[in-house]
């Protein structure tokens, strides 16, 4: 998953913190939109670092699944290397059998 800019959420949020801070202060403004209103614009601006920290949230368990996999990848590989030379040496490297178990590493 790519990293979204962080710079960009930040920019956004302070936005959003002094468009309810205005809202707050001009909202009793005669003829002012009542579609920005404080309670309108912190709506938003919750809702956008609940899905940030949501956000970041998912990345932080993805890399940790990614150092999981990659490592249980490596024992494995490790593993079938040894299971490959026990029936090298048991086999020898050109017989038949190992050639029917089709390993190839």
């Amino acid at each position: 998953m790519p990293y979204k800019n962080l710079k960009s959420f930040m920019i956004l949020a302070v936005n959003l913190e002094s468009l309810a801070n205005g809202a707050k202060k001009y909202g009793s403004d005669k003829d002012y939109p009542a579609e920005i209103s404080e309670k309108n614009i912190r709506a938003l601006k919750n809702g956008l670092e609940n899905t940030w920290k949501q956000y970041i949230q998912s990345l932080s368990h993805e890399n940790y699944l990614t150092e999981t996999y990659e490592k249980q990848q490596d024992d494995i590989f490790g593993k079938v290397s040894g299971y490959k030379s026990m029936l090298y040496g048991f086999y020898g490297k050109k017989s038949k059998e190992v050639q029917d178990l089709c390993i190839r590493l």
